[in-house]
């Protein structure tokens, strides 16, 4: 019985490590960030707002508070990027308070 055990981890084994080669070595394709990053449309209508942060605020809450009525018809992803195409040189997670940044206002 022992000897039938380790025959099925065995054949189990290699089962395991003919997949993963498989798996590793197909031409399956997988996107990148940066494909994602494309596939985000580069035209929303909004017009840029300029704003003081202030301290504890996000990229996020502030444009919520700038578009109250329209912040849940425009994706997160979209946001970010109206962002940093207004700030090209700014992390939107690294936002310091009591400076200015300009931030979407949406149509």
């Amino acid at each position: 019985m022992d000897f039938l055990k380790r025959i099925g981890l065995y054949i189990l084994l290699v089962l395991f490590i003919a997949s993963v080669h498989k798996d590793l070595s197909s031409k399956t394709y997988i996107p990148s960030e940066n494909m994602e990053n494309e596939a985000t449309p580069t035209t929303s209508d909004f017009s840029p707002f300029k704003v003081k942060v202030r301290n504890g605020e996000t990229v996020l809450s502030i444009v919520e508070r700038l578009n109250p009525n329209t912040i849940h018809t425009v994706e997160i992803k979209q946001i970010m990027h109206d962002f940093k195409t207004l700030n090209p040189h700014v992390k939107p997670d690294e936002l310091k308070h009591n400076t200015y940044y300009y931030f979407p206002r949406y149509h």
